[in-house]
């Protein structure tokens, strides 16, 4: 597993971790899954370069074999029933909203799982009712890192802006995520609440990539927001929903009640 040395090594980019992270891990195992699988697609027997293959091939199952075996050992907290931050960063123990985004990425391309099925369940479970119901009255989404029940408040946790915000990409990669694992009733009370901070809050088609709890935004319009369409090939496949999607040029909004309470013409 990647070992960072107190530093971000990933997208979230002020978020310092130290150790192994289940973030970069698991985006560790599913990349050397997906190695495998292309390197099959490339390979075959009758290949000059097949024997060389073959020896990357053990080696990248070595690998998987021990990526597996310490991510869950180091840190899956069977007590609080999600997986850790990372092994040694201060606020370690926080649940990470977006921890488990390899295994989106595993079970759209058809990869083997990253993670053990009922821990991805429990992950999720507690995000919903962490990270989402104890985030401003779940009135603002996912927030992407907050302590477990009883720890500080999210306010108290981090000085870590992004920490304490909703990132909208990820909120969305996550809902598609629980989509998958059958917790449809939680990922659209969340969409739900997707629809009214951005929709009616008045962003339209400029979604930024950051709410925090007092509803202020920040960098926008942002792509991330483009896991939109992870939602929708994530209920595609779990029971077959297509979207019925509207030309832009068709589609015409009533009046809409914004988050400032303000009724405005569109």
């Amino acid at each position: 597993l990647p070992y960072p040395g107190s530093y971000p090594d990933q997208t979230y980019d002020t978020w310092a971790m130290e150790g192994p992270s289940t973030y970069t891990g698991g985006l560790t195992i599913a990349a050397l899954e997906a190695a495998i699988k292309i390197g099959d697609v490339l390979h075959n027997s009758h290949d000059m370069h097949y024997a060389e293959w073959l020896t990357q091939r053990r080696a990248y199952e070595e690998w998987l074999t021990k990526a597996r075996a310490n991510l869950e050992a180091r840190l899956w907290n069977q007590k609080g029933g999600y997986y850790l931050v990372d092994e040694k960063g201060k606020g370690n123990t926080d649940i990470m909203m977006d921890a488990l985004v390899a295994q989106l990425y595993a079970s759209l391309y058809e990869l083997p799982e990253v993670f053990p099925a009922d821990h991805v369940r429990s992950h999720l479970r507690q995000v919903y009712e962490n990270n989402f119901l104890r985030f401003a009255d779940g009135k603002r989404g996912l927030v992407n890192g907050i302590a477990p029940r009883g720890a500080k408040s999210v306010e108290e946790q981090s000085r870590d802006n992004q920490k304490a915000e909703s990132w909208i990409g990820a909120q969305r990669a996550t809902v598609a995520l629980m989509h998958l694992y059958g917790l449809n009733k939680e990922a659209d009370e969340i969409e739900g609440v997707d629809f009214i901070n951005t929709w009616n809050g008045g962003y339209q088609f400029r979604t930024p990539e950051a709410i925090n709890a007092d509803g202020n935004f920040r960098e926008g319009p942002y792509m991330r927001a483009g896991a939109e369409y992870d939602i929708a090939e994530a209920r595609r496949l779990v029971d077959n929903f297509d979207y019925d999607w509207v030309p832009i040029d068709r589609l015409r909004l009533e009046k809409n009640s914004y988050s400032d309470g303000v009724q405005r013409e569109d």
